[in-house]
C-alpha cells in the first residue's frame, strides 16, 4: 500500500520530468540543426575562398584532423580499444564532419544527460545506469548506420548521372582528371563531394584508379567499384572510355531502378520490424507513467534488474535479426 501511494504521488513528477526532457530534446535538436546549417554555409564559403587560393580540401582536412588529434586526450584511449578506425570510417561514410574524439565526447555527454533523466524518472541510479549503458552505444551505432545508409543511397542515386556527365566531358576533349575536377567543382551532391576528395588525392600524387577506389570503399558502393574496374581495364588495354562509361552508367541506372522497386516492395516488412521493435519500449514507458506499480518490480528488485537487462539484450538481438530478414540486396 505504501509503495502504491509513493508511486502514485510521484506520477506527476515523472510526467513533468518526461515533458521537460522531451522539450529539452526538441530544443537541442533544433539548435543543433541550425548550428550545423550555419557551419555548412561557412564551410562552403571557406572552401570557395581556399580553392581560389589553391589549397586542396584534403590538405585542410588532414591538417584540421591533425590539430584535433594533438589536442585530444581521447585519441590514445580509442586506439587502445581499437575503436578509432571504425568510428572514423563510420563518420566518413555518414558525412559527419567530426573527429572520432569529438563524436565520442558527444555520445558520452548525451549518455550522462540520459542517466540523470532516467534517475529522476525511475528513482534508481543503478537501473538508470544499466539502461544508459545498454541503450547509449546502441543508439549511437544505429544513428551512424542510418545516416550512413542515407548518404550511400544518395550517392547511388546520383552516380549514373555523374557517369553520363563524365562521359560527355571526355567527348568534349577534356582529359579524365580534368573532367573529374570540372564536374566535382560544379556539383553540390554527394558524388561530387567524394570526387572532390579524390581529385585532391590525385593532386597530391595518387593515381586516379587508387583515389576512385578509395571513394568506392568509403561509400561501400559496388557500382562505383565496377566503374573503377572498367576505367582500370580501359587504361591497360585501351578503348573508348566515354563509351565504356556510358555502358557502366546504363548498368548502374538499371540496378538503381531494381533497388527502388525492391525497397517499395519490402516497405511493409521494414515498417513491421520497426513497430515490433518499438512496441515493448513504448508500453514500458506508458505503464511507468500511468501505472508504475505494474512495472516497478523491474527496477526496484535485483531479479527485476536482471530481467530488464536480459530483455534489452534480447530486443537488440531481435532487432538485428528482423533487420536482416527484411533487408533485400538488389
Amino acid at each position: 500500500m505504501d509503495d502504491r501511494i509513493f508511486y502514485e504521488s510521484n506520477a506527476g513528477l515523472a510526467i513533468a520530468a518526461i515533458a521537460v526532457a522531451a522539450l529539452a530534446g526538441v530544443v537541442a535538436v533544433l539548435a543543433l540543426a541550425a548550428w550545423q546549417s550555419n557551419r555548412r554555409r561557412q564551410r562552403r564559403r571557406e572552401y570557395v575562398r581556399r580553392a581560389a587560393a589553391g589549397e586542396s580540401e584534403l590538405s585542410r582536412e588532414r591538417r584540421s584532423r591533425g590539430q584535433t588529434r594533438s589536442r585530444s586526450f581521447m585519441t590514445p584511449l580509442l586506439r587502445a580499444f581499437g575503436l578509432y578506425r571504425p568510428i572514423e570510417r563510420a563518420l566518413s561514410g555518414a558525412d559527419l564532419r567530426l573527429s572520432p574524439e569529438r563524436f565520442t565526447l558527444r555520445v558520452l555527454l548525451l549518455m550522462a544527460t540520459s542517466w540523470l533523466l532516467l534517475w529522476l524518472m525511475l528513482r534508481n541510479p543503478v537501473s538508470a545506469a544499466i539502461l544508459t549503458l545498454l541503450l547509449g552505444p546502441v543508439l549511437a551505432i544505429m544513428y551512424l548506420r542510418v545516416r550512413g545508409a542515407r548518404t550511400r543511397r544518395q550517392f547511388e542515386e546520383e552516380l549514373p548521372e555523374f557517369l553520363m556527365l563524365l562521359s560527355s566531358s571526355l567527348r568534349t576533349g577534356l582529359s579524365f582528371t580534368q573532367a573529374l575536377e570540372s564536374l566535382s567543382a560544379e556539383g553540390t551532391g554527394e558524388v561530387e563531394r567524394q570526387v572532390r576528395r579524390a581529385v585532391a588525392e590525385i593532386s597530391m600524387g595518387a593515381t586516379p584508379d587508387e583515389a576512385l577506389k578509395r571513394v568506392a570503399e568509403r561509400m561501400d558502393s559496388q557500382d562505383m567499384g565496377w566503374a573503377v574496374i572498367a576505367i582500370g581495364i580501359q587504361r591497360e588495354v585501351g578503348g573508348n572510355l566515354s563509351n565504356i562509361l556510358d555502358s557502366v552508367a546504363d548498368t548502374v541506372r538499371a540496378r538503381e531502378t531494381v533497388r527502388q522497386e525492391v525497397r517499395s516492395m519490402s516497405a511493409e516488412g521494414r515498417l513491421s520490424a520497426i513497430v515490433l521493435g518499438l512496441l515493448p519500449i513504448i508500453l514500458l514507458a506508458v505503464f511507468a507513467v500511468i501505472r508504475p506499480t505494474y512495472v516497478s518490480t523491474l527496477w526496484t528488485t535485483p531479479i527485476g534488474l536482471v530481467l530488464l537487462a536480459g530483455s534489452g539484450v534480447l530486443m537488440i538481438i531481435g532487432a538485428i535479426w528482423m533487420a536482416a530478414l527484411v533487408r533485400v540486396k538488389a
